[in-house]
């Protein structure tokens, strides 16, 4: 329970950044699997065109701190690995 006007408008201000950032993470997540969906269809259009939303999704998240840098490259590589397998 807060004590001060400060401490509660810290708490209302918490609150809605982690909103922002779960909804956030449910586009990236939402994004991949369907990327993941058109890999699994060898649809190598649709999925290289996907790869490039995903792509801009983990870049954003990046850039706010919303996921790790580190988390977001692995992401690409793996996606990217995927990708390139049905391209081929």
């Amino acid at each position: 329970m807060p004590n001060t006007s400060q401490a509660t408008r810290r708490v209302k201000q918490s609150q809605a950044a982690n909103s922002k950032n779960n909804s956030d993470r449910s586009k990236m997540r939402t994004a991949i699997k369907k990327l993941l969906s058109s890999v699994a269809k060898k649809n190598s259009e649709e999925a290289s065109s996907l790869f490039r939303v995903v792509q801009k999704i983990l870049d954003t998240l990046t850039k706010k701190n919303i996921i790790a840098a580190n988390t977001a490259s692995r992401y690409k590589k793996r996606l990217n690995s995927k990708v390139k397998a049905i391209a081929k």
